[in-house]
């Protein structure tokens, strides 16, 4: 009788005490639509849907929860917002500095972030499935879980980012630098990285079936355990290359190297 007890008050305690979900100030809603701007401020679970915020300063506001599918939100100020769980299908987000937000389980799919910063940002978990993110900044951002099955990512720079089981499936990473990236168990199956930079890049475990990889630079990138089945390789650059066999490849390596 007694445990029975103690958990119905543990229960009761754990109702009483629960975060209540995400809602917006409605002062701070009319603040950013009157303005275009509102840092710091709270406007999560708000519905944005379509509506036009291009160039807004939101520098560190909540976003969390939000609806914002088809939202303008490009050539934007914000840094450090928190865009957890939000939901910003079709969302139009073109040259926003989005550097240290965090994107965390957010539904990008479909977005279009070409050329944003997005620098430091925190994207584990987030939608990404047929982004436009080309030449944008992702350097040291992290991916890990991300579904960016063929998102558009042309020339992005994701330098030392954390792509850790990620699924980028058909994904066209032409030209893209990797460089120093964790790829670990990521799924890369009929991914394009023509001309990419993964030096240094860790792609151990990572399924690259039937990828395009020709011209890539794969100078101390490590590929053990790696699905190379069907992949193209022509033309890549091999040096202190570990091979899915563990052995290293060095058929590119100039001499001193």
């Amino acid at each position: 009788m007694r445990s029975i007890t103690l958990s119905c008050v543990a229960a009761l305690a754990g109702a009483l005490f629960a975060a209540p979900a995400a809602a917006a100030d409605p002062a701070d809603v009319e603040r950013l639509r009157a303005t275009n701007g509102c840092q710091g401020c709270d406007l999560g679970g708000a519905d944005f849907e379509m509506v036009y915020l291009t160039g807004a300063v939101v520098g560190g506001a909540s976003f969390r929860g939000a609806r914002m599918g088809d939202v303008r939100l490009d050539h934007a100020d914000a840094r450090g917002a928190d865009l957890r769980d939000a939901g910003l299908t079709h969302a139009m987000l073109m040259g926003s500095d989005l550097r240290g937000a965090d994107l965390s389980g957010a539904d990008l799919r479909r977005a279009s972030l070409f050329r944003a910063d997005l620098r430091g940002a925190a994207l584990r978990g987030a939608r990404l499935g047929g982004a436009e993110l080309s030449v944008a900044d992702l350097a040291h951002a992290d991916l890990g879980e991300a579904d960016l099955a063929g998102a558009a990512m042309r020339f992005t720079r994701l330098d030392r980012a954390s792509l850790l089981g990620a699924s980028l499936v058909g994904a066209d990473l032409t030209g893209a630098s990797l460089a120093g990236a964790t790829l670990t168990g990521a799924d890369l199956a009929g991914a394009i990285l023509d001309r990419a930079d993964l030096r240094g890049a860790n792609l151990s475990r990572a399924n690259l079936r039937d990828a395009v990889l020709a011209g890539a630079n794969l100078v101390d990138a490590v590929l053990v355990a790696a699905n190379l089945a069907g992949a193209n390789l022509d033309g890549a650059l091999l040096c202190r290359t570990e091979m899915p066999d563990g052995m290293d490849e060095n058929r590119d390596c100039r001499p001193g190297e």
